[in-house]
């Protein structure tokens, strides 16, 4: 449980950086054109992207390794490690889809 708390609260600190940043850049774009300055936009733009795209990458990687434990983790009733697993790929192929 507290993994996907964590998983949670890091999705959460991502969002929010993400609308800083888009939502600082088309403030100033709109509110003071003469103030944007289209590179550094271009700049963060691209770096947001890359952030992005590590972000779902990791997932991927972090969900295969819990599939793989998933063997390791079955108690009889319940299997975290395979529900673990499931919840970061599902997450990583609807970001991946969505983007």
């Amino acid at each position: 449980m507290e993994i996907q708390v964590k998983f949670s609260a890091d999705f959460a600190k991502q969002t929010i950086k993400t609308f800083i940043v888009y939502g600082g850049a088309l403030g100033i774009e709109l509110g003071a054109p003469h103030l944007f300055y289209r590179i550094v936009a271009l700049i963060v733009y691209g770096l947001s992207l890359i952030f992005w795209l590590s972000g779902w990458a990791y997932a991927a990687s972090n969900a295969s390794a819990w599939m793989t434990w998933s063997g390791f983790c079955y108690d009889g009733k319940t299997n975290p490690c395979k529900n673990i697993g499931s919840g970061l790929a599902a997450s990583a192929g609807l970001g991946a889809v969505v983007w």
